[in-house]
């Protein structure tokens, strides 16, 4: 059975992801990097990690630096979209008081021009928009009137990519 480990430049994260039990190993790193040993992973995933760097070009160098050849990256991200919209990605704290997390807008196609410089060919790229069915799932976390505004509009996207 192959490792898993989780990188997070968030210690509190890392805390959280050590509670799940299923990591051999957790870093704390930045995603672009990672600190992690060369081409040795069959897969990379990461989530909803980009929207927070400056640097796409470095993020996706990282991500083919860690996959052995013909490995995959899976990267799910906040969609570009909302920002644009005015949305930044947030969470509530403790006293569930919201607060937002720097973000920086990276179109699609940056993701893809990136990916490509760094010798990866995408596989499948798709979109998620908010539905009702997503309305009613996330209610209780952000509120039912405030979400229904974005009925259509695209919140998230996923890409596979392949590395050469």
């Amino acid at each position: 059975m192959g490792r898993v480990d989780g990188v997070d430049v968030s210690p509190e994260m890392l805390d959280r992801a050590a509670a799940k039990d299923i990591y051999d190993r957790l870093v704390c790193a930045d995603a672009v990097a990672s600190g992690l040993g060369e081409a040795r992973y069959d897969l990379a995933v990461s989530s909803f990690v980009a929207c927070h760097l400056t640097d796409l070009a470095e993020f996706y160098a990282e991500a083919a630096r860690l996959t052995r050849p013909g490995g995959r990256i899976v990267v799910i991200d906040y969609h570009p979209f909302m920002l644009l919209k005015g949305v930044p990605t947030h969470f509530n704290d403790p006293p569930g008081e919201p607060i937002a997390i720097a973000n920086v807008i990276h179109l699609l196609g940056h993701h893809v021009e990136a990916g490509r410089r760094a010798h990866l060919a995408l596989l499948e790229l798709r979109e998620q928009l908010v539905d009702a069915g997503w309305v009613r799932q996330n209610r209780q976390k952000f509120g039912e009137n405030r979400l229904a505004s974005h009925v259509g509009h695209p919140v998230s996207f996923a890409m596979v990519w392949a590395r050469e």
